[in-house]
Order: C-alpha cells, then sequence, then structure tokens
C-alpha cells in the first residue's frame, strides 16, 4: 500500500505543484479528485487510501493528463 501511495502522489501531485500544475492549488485538486473518484471529500486523500483506490486516482491522473480532461 505505501508503494501504492507514493506512485499515486508521484502522478497527483505534478497536477498542482510546479510550472505544467492544471489546478492552481492542492485543495482544488483534491476537489477534482474526490468528484472524480467519487470518494467523500473527507475520505479522498491518498494517505487514507488502499491500493485499489490508488491505482485508480493514477489512473485517472493519468487519463487527465493525457485527455486535458477527466
Amino acid at each position: 500500500t505505501r508503494t501504492a501511495r507514493r506512485l499515486a502522489h508521484d502522478v497527483f501531485d505534478p497536477m498542482w505543484k510546479g510550472e505544467n500544475a492544471v489546478f492552481k492549488s492542492r485543495s482544488e485538486a483534491y476537489h477534482w479528485l474526490s468528484h472524480a473518484t467519487g470518494f467523500h471529500a473527507g475520505k479522498c486523500h491518498i494517505a487514507k487510501m488502499s491500493a485499489v483506490e490508488c491505482t485508480l486516482v493514477i489512473n485517472l491522473c493519468r487519463g487527465y493528463n493525457d485527455e486535458g480532461q477527466e
């Protein structure tokens, strides 16, 4: 699970950090993630996710980055 969380952060964090960030803030990115996953906002934190949930996050983020949308 720890490895899955690290991989999820590796894909998710650039969406709100750095020059090529898609979102203006961490909270905006997590708001999108909550909506995209259907997870309640209180549960939608990578540190609280299972390996299966992290895999979903990775796939959604990669899809967003590839397509420029959800």
